[in-house]
């Protein structure tokens, strides 16, 4: 950020000093005219106020102030992996994705399990698959949305897993 004050003395030249706030959470941030925001130093709507000082030799003194809020970045899903890409209608399958957010911010992830075509099938990050959900032929896929807690959220979906058969077996 940069924080530029234009001023005049009419008894001499005038000097300026510059000094950052979050006034959100009290701190000072840095001094000088320009200023780095860190997910240490300013969260997501945060106000953060530019304070310029314009003093004379004599000590004379004005203050000029401006602010803006802070804007929330959004999270990136980066990828989705699925445990398996094939699978019998008895098994247990996994899904995860990979994400990351500028801001810092903690992310919570949920899942969505349906079949190619629609229908919700599962909401977590396991699906428990048995002959009574699916058929040999279905096909799956897994949704991963992550959110941050400013609202911020990315969704992808990952590739499809094919249901197939499971053999019969024989006790002799």
């Amino acid at each position: 950020l940069t924080c530029l004050a234009e001023g005049e003395d009419p008894d001499g030249l005038p000097s300026f000093s510059y000094t950052w706030y979050n006034q959100s959470t009290g701190a000072i941030l840095g001094q000088g005219d320009t200023l780095e925001l860190t997910a240490d130093t300013a969260s997501p709507k945060d106000l953060i106020l530019c304070e310029a000082l314009l003093e004379d030799e004599i000590g004379a003194s004005d203050v000029a102030t401006s602010s803006l809020n802070v804007n929330n970045r959004p999270p990136q899903l980066l990828s989705v992996q699925l445990s398996e890409t094939s699978s019998p209608t008895a098994n247990v399958l996994g899904c995860s994705g990979e994400a990351e957010d500028i801001d810092g911010d903690q992310l919570t992830s949920s899942y969505l399990w349906s079949f190619v075509g629609g229908g919700l099938i599962g909401n977590s990050a396991q699906l428990e698959l048995d002959p009574t959900l699916v058929t040999p032929g279905d096909q799956l896929t897994c949704t991963v949305k992550v959110s941050d807690p400013y609202g911020g959220s990315s969704t992808l979906e990952s590739d499809v897993v094919n249901i197939v058969n499971t053999p019969p077996t024989i006790d002799a």
